[in-house]
């Protein structure tokens, strides 16, 4: 996986798209869709989310909520340094570390950024603009660089 770039252009496009889904409402209903979709297009990624193990109705459960919540407070954490990604990437590869316990990959990573771009469209609509997916699609592959790092940190293990 190759550093990409992000252009100026499109570091506007995003925060400019980020700050219009924000006001579409809680990030506990409109993230949410991140992982209906994403766990409907790949149902063997389930078993690494804790919340689907709730009995009835995972996604209506305050665990689920909880993390669409917490997910995408760190996705406008990662909006808002986007201007300093010498910043963002240790906390991305942070993260990935953290992930790499839960048992997630790196060829999760691309369904993870095609369910919350269609997220993203979802809420947006008409605003969704070619430019405003490309744009998003660089930013992702940026966050995905630093996560993927830290997804392939051996933490200690024996190799």
């Amino acid at each position: 996986m190759a550093l990409t770039t992000i252009s100026e252009d499109e570091k506007r496009l995003v925060k400019d798209s980020w700050n219009l889904f924000v006001s579409r409402g809680d990030f506990s209903d409109t993230g949410s869709h991140m992982y209906k979709v994403l766990l409907q297009d790949n149902p063997h990624l389930k078993t690494l989310f804790s919340f689907m193990k709730v009995n009835g109705a995972p996604f209506d459960s305050p665990m689920f909520k909880s993390h669409v919540r917490n997910v995408f407070t760190v996705i406008g954490d990662a909006v808002n340094h986007i201007d300093d990604l010498d910043s963002l990437s240790p906390i991305l590869k942070d993260l990935g570390v953290k992930h790499q316990g839960y048992g997630a990959k790196k060829e999760y990573l691309e369904p993870v950024g095609n369910a919350l771009l269609c997220t993203i469209e979802k809420h947006l609509e008409d605003d969704f603009t070619q430019e405003v997916h490309s744009a998003w699609r660089t930013f992702f592959a940026v966050m995905s660089y630093s996560f993927a790092q830290g997804l392939d940190e051996d933490n200690g293990k024996d190799g």
